[in-house]
């Protein structure tokens, strides 16, 4: 059993196999004042806890709110994605956070090893994400009712301006 610290209840959102045949999952458990705590737990191909990566195999941050993990990714150089909602300001936001293949914050990328998009609304849906050959990220999700937003990034973290000018397309949905 495994047993995670600060919390109760983790829900696993998503898993991959890492390009060594490790198992990398993410997900959420529940602090006892509300707040989420994003996961990354990461197992040997036995099913054993990797213990070179993070603390005996376990990544846990306490982001505030209602931050939910809902995609990890990997990048060629062995280097985490994990993608999922949060919040900025109060703002509905899609947080990226890059961990190096130990379980650190790559802190080349991003802010901290983190890149937030805001959403315009208080609703938005949960990220799905690929990994394109070239290490580039496309994300999406719906940020409003009739919208749905695509984004590509560069390998550091950026908006890809080789992508829609802007590194973002975004599809509308008419009503009849």
């Amino acid at each position: 059993y495994l047993s995670l610290p600060n919390g109760f209840g983790y829900t696993m959102t998503d898993m991959m196999l890492d390009s060594k045949g490790r198992i990398a999952t993410v997900g959420r458990s529940e602090t006892f004042d509300d707040d989420y705590i994003w996961t990354v737990i990461r197992y040997n191909e036995n099913g054993e806890l990797d213990s070179t990566f993070a603390n005996g195999g376990v990544l846990t941050e306490t982001l505030g709110g209602l931050s939910i993990p809902s995609v990890v990714l990997e990048q060629s150089d062995g280097k985490l994605l994990v993608l999922g909602k949060g919040a900025v300001n109060d703002n509905p936001a899609l947080r990226i956070i890059r961990y190096t293949p130990d379980g650190a914050r790559d802190t080349g990328y991003g802010v901290n090893g983190e890149i937030t998009i805001e959403c315009p609304t208080t609703s938005f849906s949960a990220p799905i994400a690929t990994m394109q050959s070239d290490d580039k990220p496309l994300l999406t999700t719906r940020c409003q009712s009739s919208i749905t937003s695509v984004w590509r990034l560069t390998t550091t973290g950026a908006l890809d301006t080789t992508f829609s000018e802007d590194g973002m397309v975004q599809i509308t949905q008419e009503n009849p």
